[in-house]
């Protein structure tokens, strides 16, 4: 789910320009990152952030928006049972 979250973000320029000058990032720091549970998991909380940018991408990728805070906190090192 979190790196289509980023496919997500880099649909839109302007919304993956945003997440990078935010987060201090680059789009070749991002690439390389897309296997680092740390950096999905910064994705997911930036999405999280903005209620409009989680609904958008939880109704584009057909989930409930509670998936995006349950795999965030997956990909974080926490346990969905502990949230429930």
């Amino acid at each position: 789910m979190a790196v289509t979250a980023v496919h997500y973000l880099a649909l839109e320029s302007k919304r993956l320009q945003r997440f990078l000058d935010l987060t201090g990032s680059s789009a070749d720091v991002l690439r390389r990152s897309l296997s680092d549970a740390a950096f999905l998991a910064g994705v997911l909380e930036y999405l999280l952030g903005e209620e409009r940018l989680v609904l958008d991408f939880a109704a584009g990728a057909k989930l409930p928006p509670a998936a995006v805070a349950q795999a965030h906190r997956l990909l974080a090192g926490g346990h969905v049972e502990e949230f429930g």
